[in-house]
């Protein structure tokens, strides 16, 4: 059982539509290894006050999902997904 659970906000779960096997598998795969250390296998946005607020790279660099950590509950949010595809 991983440390993290990760949860999709409507939003995130609406990009996440129609999304080919590929990079459906491949953002499937990043979150699973993310939710074992949030921390380091995320990257801080910069352009946020909260370094809570992350993203992350995934198949091959050709997407994004962006994330906040919550700490206190051990979840992972999945704010919004970018594929470039």
């Amino acid at each position: 059982m991983n440390p993290y659970r990760t949860v999709f906000t409507d939003e995130a779960d609406q990009e996440t539509w129609g999304l080919p096997k590929r990079p459906s598998q491949a953002l499937y795969d990043t979150l699973v290894e993310v939710c074992r250390d949030p921390w380091q296998r995320t990257t801080r946005d910069r352009w946020k006050d909260d370094e809570a607020f992350r993203f992350v790279l995934f198949g091959d660099g050709d997407g994004m999902a962006h994330l906040r950590i919550n700490e206190q509950d051990r979840i992972v949010i999945v704010q919004s997904i970018t594929w470039l595809g």
